[in-house]
């Protein structure tokens, strides 16, 4: 019974973290601006529960916050910069019927690299210490070079949307656990590849 009480509050006690986690990301994501930096934030601090084994949160959280401040910001802008290109494209082709069905999959082909890049960008820029190009470019290398995985990472990202359409209460504890698994799927691919460096 003692051992059944224990496992109890060892998975309540992990369920909490996720959540509080959770909450200080989606705190952290209200000003807009700084949602590249809370999540790389929330990605460090799960880097930090699987790796080291610590399982500090709101120290953790507002320390990675600062030290990814920049980088973070940096690729945002970036991201959504090309976020905002590849859907004016898209629309844009829609409305001109006749080279619609020539640009249309070159812009789903961009738009599909750039969401399998995504799987890695955040694990990449919390693991390494890199620049920011070196870091969208390691992302993009890992993604095309371990597709199994990006698309298991995308399976995640898909899993967690279509979790808070079925119950949006799961807002509260999805995204930290999303997360978390993400960085388990990266981690394996770190320890099989060599990154490349400047």
């Amino acid at each position: 019974m003692n051992f059944m009480n224990g496992k109890f509050f060892r998975v309540l006690e992990i369920l909490t973290n996720f959540f509080l986690l959770n909450l200080i990301w989606l705190l952290a994501c209200i000003p807009v601006l700084t949602i590249f930096p809370a999540t790389a934030a929330m990605f460090a601090v799960s880097r930090q529960w699987i790796l080291h084994h610590d399982e500090s949160v709101f120290k953790a959280f507002f320390k990675h916050f600062k030290d990814n401040l920049k980088q973070s910001f940096i690729i945002g802008v970036l991201w959504s910069f090309f976020a905002l290109v590849l859907y004016m494209n898209f629309v844009l082709l829609l409305e001109i019927e006749s080279i619609k069905f020539v640009l249309f999959p070159f812009v789903i082909l961009f738009s599909g690299i750039m969401l399998l890049t995504t799987v890695f960008l955040f694990p990449v820029m919390v693991h390494y210490d890199l620049r920011v190009l070196d870091i969208v470019k390691n992302s993009f290398f890992l993604a095309m070079g371990f597709l199994p995985r990006s698309l298991l990472g995308i399976g995640v990202m898909i899993g967690i949307f279509l979790l808070f359409i079925w119950k949006p209460m799961t807002i509260f504890i999805s995204f930290s656990m999303g997360c978390y698994f993400i960085f388990q799927i990266s981690k394996k691919v770190f320890e099989k590849k060599q990154i490349v460096t400047p």
